[in-house]
């Protein structure tokens, strides 16, 4: 009587399990950083709709505003209403469209809005904001030019403790939509 073996010998079961193991030490291994730069993504997407909300925000606030009085520490700070600021100020006052006094500026890492005595920072604590600057043109009553408000704002953004700081520069220019003639 002949007595057949089917099956595996204890060697190739040790080699095939081995393969196994290392084949997933190798997935598991891509997951997690794949899960990892998915994490960075998500909060450098937080970071830059942050960011935006309050680019948007003072661009619409620009827009319906007029009387642009710039203030600062810059050279050239525009003096008070109805003057140009040509070589920019780091904070910017004038009256919206509810005729509420606006004002705009760059404090503690932050762009911080305020209406009427009320202050509030537009910018996630994430976000450092190292500066910002603002230049305006045609708010002089004698001239032909239709106000604009350009500005720019530099900083940082930090999505995590792990890796390093980005840096942004964004410039944007509003013009006043109440016709100024």
């Amino acid at each position: 009587m002949k007595s057949s073996r089917s099956g595996f010998s204890l060697i190739e079961l040790i080699v095939s399990v081995g393969l196994f193991a290392v084949v997933m030490l190798i997935s598991t291994g891509a997951y997690l950083s794949l899960v990892s730069l998915d994490r960075k993504a998500r909060a450098t997407n937080d970071l830059v709709t942050n960011l935006s909300f309050a680019i948007d925000t003072m661009e619409r606030s620009l827009r319906t505003g007029s009387d642009f009085t710039c203030t600062g520490t810059t050279p050239d700070t525009g003096g008070g209403g109805g003057e140009d600021c040509r070589y920019g100020s780091h904070t910017i006052s004038f009256t919206d469209d509810l005729s509420q006094s606006v004002t705009y500026k760059q404090l503690e890492g932050a762009v911080q809005q305020c209406v009427g005595l009320s202050c509030s920072t537009l910018t996630d604590p994430r976000v450092n904001v190292s500066d910002v600057t603002f230049y305006v043109r045609g708010q002089g009553t004698t001239d032909s030019i239709q106000p604009w408000v350009t500005y720019s704002v530099k900083g940082t953004i930090t999505p995590d403790a792990v890796n390093g700081p980005i840096t942004f520069t964004i410039q944007s220019t509003a013009s006043q939509r109440k016709i100024d003639l």
